[in-house]
């Protein structure tokens, strides 16, 4: 059996609509029909901590763009490979580059840590 590469590179990656705009409930489910497992709470975790994908707020809602959507998953993506020792490389090489420029590291404390600690 023979795969033609060139047919699946052409099926589109993504079924999310880069002009649609997105509540955090319908990002996760989006992301999700996509074949992503990504939870309501770890969309909510992650614009806490400012690694998630970028979003907007209208009052209290919170709204994601699909493009931006789309771009915090690929740049969370290696590229194609053809084997194992390819992805490893690639991940070898991401992982020298994330050492090589610290984390950002807020000055002050932010709403989300305050009220964490006021958990404990």
């Amino acid at each position: 059996m023979t795969t033609d590469h060139a047919a699946d590179s052409a099926a589109p990656l993504f079924t999310i609509d880069p002009h649609a705009n997105y509540t955090r409930e319908e990002a996760a489910k989006a992301m999700q029909r996509d074949g992503f497992k990504v939870s309501v709470a770890a969309l909510t975790t992650r614009a806490c901590r400012g690694d998630g994908p970028r979003y907007r707020k209208l009052g209290r809602h919170t709204i994601y763009i699909g493009a931006e959507l789309i771009a915090w998953l690929e740049a969370r993506m290696t590229p194609p490979a053809a084997s194992a020792s390819e992805h490893r490389a690639l991940r070898k090489a991401q992982k020298s580059q994330s050492e090589a420029t610290p984390p950002k590291r807020a000055t002050k404390p932010t709403r989300c840590s305050i009220s964490k600690q006021s958990r404990s």
